[in-house]
């Protein structure tokens, strides 16, 4: 039994260990996901969708977002998605996002979400992003 009790006790405090290493290396070195949101008018329709979508993608752990609309960039890496700033206007025109993507916002990204209700042929450009749709 007591070759076992010892055993036990190495494997606990070995396995503790590396998760407590694994923990604190995820917290200092958080994956960075940037989320775009479509703001144009067509988006009027579906805005309230948007705030819950943006914490269920906020709910990540270990996860600094950055938040870009269509037009300008919200904030940069943080722990939290802030949307306050943000409401649909002007017409939809993606031109202006892809001058974006080459932002540090969303190249520096390893996942970038684009929350729009755009029909999937205004936004097969944009390959390698989530294209989260909000429905019409």
């Amino acid at each position: 039994m007591k070759p076992f009790l010892l055993w036990l006790a190495l494997a606990i405090l070995g396995f503790g260990g590396l998760a407590g290493g694994y923990h604190n290396y995820l917290q200092d070195n958080p994956r960075r996901v940037a989320v775009v949101v479509d703001t144009s008018y067509d988006m009027a329709a579906v805005w309230p969708r948007v705030e819950p979508k943006l914490t269920e993608i906020g709910a990540t752990r270990y996860s600094a977002f950055s938040l870009v609309t269509d037009k300008r960039l919200i904030h940069g890496w943080q722990q939290h998605l802030r949307l306050n700033l943000a409401e649909p206007y002007g017409p939809r025109d993606f031109g202006k996002l892809k001058e974006l993507a080459a932002a540090p916002e969303i190249a520096d990204a390893e996942t970038v979400y684009f929350l729009t209700n755009a029909p999937a042929s205004e936004t097969a450009a944009f390959s390698g992003w989530q294209v989260v749709s909000l429905g019409r």
